[in-house]
């Protein structure tokens, strides 16, 4: 376990200490206690987090586009919270970003006219829809910045940590293998440190040998970096420590550190609820106010020297700006 990290195990224990659970109590299984712990994490815990608008999540789906191929529907990634990006744009290999707008269902028939420069789309169910159907912007990709869910808590017997990597063989050498690996079903790499996020999700292992405790990937993994080094999908930086699960999993919940206390002050909160503890949950509540203050003066403004500034992108300067530099492309 990296630093302060509480795994799914640890979590529980927790917890359990916070609504003066002993180990003892048969009222709650473990299976409890994981399964109130994923619910206070969708129903709590993300609100928290994402109402910071500090990007917190954030992660990068790149699309290639083809070369006088028409491509105007994009689906959202499987992942994304709520099924929802944070933005979209056009992407160029040279670092060039082209914006594009989202405009409402009922306002289409003001963007589809032939000549109409400015690209825009509309969400449709789980696909993005561009409004024109060629693309004739000098761009290599596609691009949607979206807000990654985190997987399930699982025990920590169904998560592997690894200790010894081959980049050049492709060969993961892990503490256990275990029950429910094998090469039927996808992996998921996740970083031990602080925010522990997916390094990679959904990975094919072409070997699984439970004897050296080895799983064997593709190699090119470690090589292959999206457009840019911090998006998924990479392993290039994958560490000795990190963990391996089943897809959709993890053994430890993938959002800042800071916020491992507060997941399980919130499931102990929903055990003395559902214990009937009036006296418990009371205090509980106000502690959990507490932490939830203090967690959000952690956490928030992550840039405190350098205010944010708000620029009018419909001026007559920044569009200026903007012609002068689409020119130069």
């Amino acid at each position: 376990m990296a630093g302060r990290v509480l795994t799914t195990d640890a979590l529980v224990k927790t917890l359990r200490r916070r609504a003066m659970l002993p180990q003892a109590d048969e009222t709650f299984s473990k299976q409890d206690f994981i399964d109130i712990l994923n619910e206070e994490m969708d129903n709590g815990l993300l609100k928290t987090l994402m109402s910071t608008h500090e990007e917190y999540l954030v992660n990068v789906y790149d699309i290639p586009l083809v070369t006088g191929q028409s491509q105007s529907i994009f689906r959202i990634p499987s992942r994304a919270i709520g099924n929802k990006v944070r933005a979209a744009c056009f992407y160029n290999s040279n670092g060039y970003i082209t914006s594009i707008s989202r405009v409402e269902i009922e306002n289409l028939r003001f963007y589809q006219k032939v000549g109409y420069q400015t690209y825009t789309f509309y969400v449709q169910n789980d696909n993005i829809i561009l409004t024109q159907t060629t693309i004739s912007v000098n761009a290599n990709y596609f691009r949607m910045y979206y807000y990654l869910r985190p997987s399930k808590l699982v025990e920590d017997k169904f998560g592997a940590v690894i200790t010894g990597i081959n980049k050049t063989t492709g060969e993961i050498t892990v503490d256990k293998i275990p029950s429910n690996f094998s090469t039927s079903v996808l992996l998921d790499f996740t970083q031990a440190a602080t925010p522990n996020r997916l390094y990679k999700y959904d990975v094919t292992p072409t070997s699984i040998n439970s004897t050296t405790k080895i799983i064997t990937i593709d190699p090119l993994l470690f090589t292959q970096i999206s457009v840019t080094p911090d998006a998924i999908p990479t392993l290039s930086y994958l560490k000795v420590g990190d963990y391996v699960t089943v897809a959709e999993e993890s053994i430890v919940p993938q959002v800042p550190t800071e916020m491992h206390p507060l997941l399980a002050q919130r499931a102990a909160v929903a055990c003395l609820e559902a214990l009937g503890d009036t006296d418990g949950l009371q205090n509980a509540q106000v502690k959990l106010q507490q932490m939830e203050q203090n967690v959000l003066d952690l956490i928030d403004n992550r840039v405190e020297g350098s205010p944010q500034k708000v620029n009018n992108m419909s001026s007559p300067l920044s569009q200026q700006r903007m012609r002068y530099r689409r020119s130069l492309w």
